[in-house]
Formats: structure tokens, C-alpha cells, sequence
């Protein structure tokens, strides 16, 4: 549509339109610039009827509201500059916008986004999730539990406990498998089996051991009884008493009577042979007293009617004193040094002595702690000194028995030089 004009070249006055006028707002519907316009009022474009052309007049920019059913609002930030409108559907570069985390981008495809770059701020770590960090170009390596790509160690872990049967360089905390005297180890290879085979001559040529729970009057091999007066060795077990097996040693009446039981007194000649350990577990009913008093030793000894020539052995002796005594004795002359354990009547001790490999050392064990005063050093049996194992019960005052009673008994040596 063409506006008319009037074209009569009348400017009006200040109070009247002229023709100019008239012809001023024609040309300003007409695509003709004119005279900015300064609105200051409600004024409504329907839909689709305001558009903005091209620089070259030819296309246009056609405004189309949505169906609203109110009125909206468009709020315009406060610009520091000339800057762009971003629609849907064009392409466009944001910079400086923050986005709401309410914000839902889970339409966006992760293949869709621009190529990343080498900051690390957002990369996982140890107290956050993240991106995966950029990969090494190395195949050996992997992104392990820190965050980190490292090189794996190959197989199973080095520091983890295995059994071998030699020490590994590359293993931290193996155990190599290894048998005692007596046993053979067997190799059967790869892919086959280790095995583990019993050999009593082997273990006979390397050790000695012997060990009696005590259940006949009939003594074990190698022992023997010496018997002054009416003392006697019995083997019933009191009312109550849950041993298998018991040796109830006896003085009988006599102010002079003993009991002892013993290997032969030629069985050692000094402690050369290896690491001794001896142990026995004993009990007394009754303790020694001024009146009916008594004397009883147990473990290397030589004598049993009196104190012993040579040996290593424990003591109890109510007349020097209520504790347990440790011993040595090397051609009569004694190193006697009393524990702090007192002696208690129908208590059971187990009584163990320890002799080192050189025979320079002798531990005491009570119960399975060490007393004070061992391991003793002096007075040691020397070589060609001879004594072998037992126990001596002696009265030496009173005509009541009393009674030693012994649960079991043992000796053990790893021979250094095997027979």
C-alpha cells in the first residue's frame, strides 16, 4: 500500500497541520526515514505484523508471539555493550554464562560437545568425582585407585604371603615351606606335588626325646627306681583328679626314707649333645613343715638320696625356703637361687628347663614364665661330668608319708652332631 501525500508545499503553523505534515507521516509509513519516533504509550503489533527487514530491504525478520493466555513480561539485562540474542536453533559461541544447577542437561549427547583441552581442575580424584585424565599413550599403563596411570604389577601381588619352597627375589613376604628332622621333602616339579614323608631312623639320628604320662607302677625304658625303707611308688588316682595317669610318690614312715626315679646316672656326660629342654608337671598334697619335713628335686640330676653332685634341676626345700629354688651343681659345687614363686599345697606346676645349644646357659620356666634369677650361668655340669634325668623325694624329718605326685614327664634334645 502507497501512502498518498498532499503535496502542496504548506508547512502549517504552530497550531495547525499543513500539507508537509501530512506528507511527514506519509513518507514515515512509506519506507521513507524521517524524524525519529519518541512512543510513550501502549502500543500493540499483532501477531506476525511486526517485522524487521534486511539491510537490503528485501526479507524480514517476522516477530510470532506463542499462544499466551496472559500477559508476559520480557526483562532486558543491563548491557555493558552491544551483544547478541542466542535463538534455538542457531548456532552460537556463549561466553561468560553460568548455568543453573537446576538446570537438566541430560539431552545433551556427550559426542556432541566441543573437543576438551588440558585443564585437570574438574579430573577425578580420591575425594571427588570427574572427568577421566588425559590418557598417557602408553599400553602399559593403567588410571589405578589415586587418580594416577601407573604400570601393574604383572601376576599376582608381590607382598602377598605365600608358601615356596625357596626364598623369591620378587616376593616380599613369602615363607619357605621346610621340615623337621624325622621328615623328608619331596619335589615332584611343576605341575605336580610337594611331599612330605616321616623317616623314624632320620629322626632317631638327629633327636632324642622320651616322655611318660605316668600310668604303671611299671617305669618307662631307661628308668629306674631307688627305694630307701618303706617308700613306695603308686599309681592311683585320687578321687576327683582328671590326669591320665599319676605317679604318687610315697616316703613312707621313716625319718630317713626317700624315693627317686631315674635314667641311668652315666646317661650325660656334660650338656655337649645340643639344646636340652626337660619339663614335668607335679603337685605336693601336703606342703614340708618343721615336723614333717621333706626334700624333693626334679630334672638333670645324679643323686637321689641327697642333693645332687651334678645336674641342672628345680628344688623344693621348706628348711632354706617356700618358693621354688633353681639349680645348678658341677662336682658339688652349687649356684641355689630362690624364685618368687611359693609353693602351694595340691597346686600343679609345670616345672621346664631350657639348655642352650653351647651348654653355657640354663633358662627356668614356671608355668610357662620365666622365673627371676634365670637363665643361670654358673656351676654348669662340665664336660665328663656325668648326671642323667629324674626326681628324688627325701624325708628327713617325721614318721608320717607324705607324697609327691607327678603327672607327666618329658626330655628333649635336637642333637648337634647327629648318631
Amino acid at each position: 500500500m502507497t501512502w498518498k501525500k498532499v503535496n502542496n508545499a504548506d508547512t502549517g503553523t504552530a497550531t495547525k497541520f499543513g500539507g508537509d505534515d501530512t506528507d511527514k507521516i506519509s513518507n514515515a509509513f512509506s519506507g521513507t526515514d524521517v524524524d525519529d519516533f519518541d512512543i510513550n504509550c501502549d502500543f500493540k503489533i499483532r501477531s506476525g505484523k511486526l517485522q524487521q527487514r534486511n539491510p537490503a530491504n528485501t526479507f524480514s525478520y517476522i516477530h510470532t508471539p506463542g499462544a499466551i493466555i496472559a500477559d508476559r513480561i520480557i526483562n532486558y539485562p543491563v548491557l555493558a555493550g552491544t551483544d547478541t540474542l542466542t535463538f534455538d536453533s542457531h548456532a552460537t559461541t556463549l561466553a561468560n554464562k553460568t548455568l543453573a544447577s537446576s538446570c537438566n542437561l541430560t539431552a545433551i549427547p556427550i559426542d556432541t560437545l566441543n573437543a576438551g583441552t588440558d585443564i585437570t581442575t574438574n579430573n577425578v580424584s580420591t575425594t571427588k568425582h570427574g572427568l577421566t585424565p588425559k590418557l598417557p599413550n602408553d599400553a602399559t599403563k593403567y588410571l589405578d585407585g589415586t587418580g594416577a596411570y601407573t604400570v601393574p604389577t604383572a601376576g599376582a601381588p608381590v607382598g602377598a604371603q605365600y608358601v615356596t619352597l625357596t626364598t623369591d627375589a620378587t616376593l616380599t613376604a613369602e615363607r619357605t615351606l621346610a621340615v623337621d628332622d624325622g621328615f623328608a621333602l619331596t619335589d615332584g616339579g611343576a605341575g605336580s606335588t610337594v611331599k612330605i614323608s616321616r623317616s623314624l631312623r632320620d629322626e632317631a639320628s638327629k633327636h632324642y626325646f622320651m616322655i611318660t604320662d605316668c600310668c604303671g607302677a611299671t617305669l618307662p625304658p631307661d628308668f629306674q627306681s631307688a627305694i630307701v625303707g618303706d617308700a613306695s611308688l603308686g599309681n592311683t588316682l585320687p578321687a576327683g583328679q582328671t590326669q591320665i595317669g599319676l605317679w604318687s610318690l610315697s616316703t613312707g614312715t621313716a625319718a630317713t626314707n626317700s624315693i627317686g626315679i631315674r635314667t641311668s646316672t652315666n646317661m650325660l656326660s656334660g650338656f655337649a649333645q645340643g639344646p636340652w629342654i626337660f619339663e614335668a608337671n607335679v603337685s605336693f598334697p601336703v606342703l614340708s613343715t618343721s615336723a614333717q619335713r621333706y626334700q624333693f628335686r626334679i630334672g638333670f640330676i645324679d643323686q637321689t638320696t641327697i642333693d645332687a653332685d651334678d645336674g641342672a634341676y628345680f628344688e623344693y626345700d621348706e628348711l632354706s625356703d617356700t618358693h621354688w629354688r633353681i639349680n645348678t651343681a658341677n662336682n658339688s659345687v652349687r649356684t641355689k637361687t630362690n624364685t618368687t614363686v611359693t609353693v602351694t599345697a595340691a597346686q600343679y606346676y609345670t616345672l621346664r628347663i631350657e639348655v642352650n645349644a653351647a651348654g653355657t646357659s640354663i633358662s627356668y620356666f614356671i608355668d610357662g614364665t620365666q622365673v627371676s634369677g634365670s637363665p643361670i650361668t654358673t656351676n654348669i655340669p662340665a664336660a665328663g661330668r656325668s648326671f642323667g634325668l629324674g626326681l628324688a623325694l627325701i624325708k628327713s624329718v617325721g614318721t608320717t608319708a607324705v607324697v609327691a605326685r607327678v603327672d607327666w614327664m618329658l626330655a628333649d634334645c635336637d642333637l648337634t652332631t647327629p648318631r
